[in-house]
């Protein structure tokens, strides 16, 4: 073989190789604009997932605040209750000593006579 059938053979083995890893490297330039393109969508979705994330981290610190003055509400009515409550036995133990007692009727401790 001569000289200028090996140098023609190489240029062609040439431009098929540039050709091939052309074509390689607009394939890996299309796969890696979609993986940012991706990789953008993902970067949004985290965004406005971590802002959901903070309100919801302040909606729930305002219901526990809520949350414990309604337990501090209701813990005042139901002492409210149990004062009321005596109040009102204190109330009906007084308004019954003045009933007429009638001798001949055993008359026992917490029992009623009426």
């Amino acid at each position: 073989m001569d000289l200028d059938a090996i140098k023609v053979l190489l240029e062609a083995q040439e431009r098929t190789l540039r050709s091939a890893m052309d074509l390689v490297v607009q394939q890996q330039n299309s796969k890696i604009i979609t993986m940012e393109g991706t990789i953008a969508d993902l970067i949004r979705s985290l965004e406005f997932t971590q802002v959901q994330m903070l309100d919801f981290k302040g909606e729930l610190n305002s219901l526990q605040k809520t949350e414990s003055e309604n337990k501090a509400i209701i813990e005042g009515l139901k002492t409210k209750i149990d004062e009321l409550e005596k109040r009102l036995n204190y109330q009906e133990d007084y308004i019954r000593r003045h009933n007429l007692r009638i001798t001949g009727i055993p008359e026992l401790p917490g029992s009623e006579t009426w």
